[in-house]
């Protein structure tokens, strides 16, 4: 490898830890102080954090829809709210956030099982609009993103 080479990458490594270098003055009493380098795993520990979520981020083509209140619990135990969904998917696991351009749920419910075999991912989402209004909202395709 040229030296040139293995300067840059020297470089880029130095420049990737800077952030997380702290230069820190303490006053340890009234006369002394102490000044040093140490390391912020804080830091650290959130960029790798980040780092691993952004390799777990799953996006897909989703078919959104909405429904209404049935007098039923959701498969979670828990009565419908509002930025509750139900997802056709059973691989996705109750309480991840399901995000798209322009809303969010957390998903609560399960729909049939032929839903996902006839449609593939469907979001169903919790309204308490009209019977009318959910209609009219009718079949959407989306770009969904979440981490699992």
């Amino acid at each position: 490898m040229k030296k040139e080479t293995q300067l840059l990458l020297f470089l880029v490594f130095i420049l990737s830890i800077a952030n997380w270098l702290v230069y820190e003055v303490k006053l340890t009493n009234s006369y002394d102080f102490n000044i040093g380098w140490y390391i912020d795993t804080q830091n650290i520990n959130k960029h790798h954090q980040q780092a691993y979520n952004s390799l777990l981020l799953t996006t897909r083509k989703a078919t959104l829809t909405k429904y209404l209140w049935t007098g039923n619990k959701m498969a979670n135990g828990e009565y419908p709210y509002i930025g509750a969904c139900a997802s056709s998917d059973r691989t996705i696991p109750f309480g991840t956030v399901i995000k798209w351009q322009g809303g969010e749920c957390v998903v609560k419910d399960r729909t049939a099982l032929w839903v996902f075999n006839k449609f593939g991912l469907t979001i169903d989402l919790y309204t308490e609009e009209s019977e009318k209004q959910a209609l009219q909202f009718g079949r959407r395709t989306v770009d969904v993103s979440y981490t699992q």
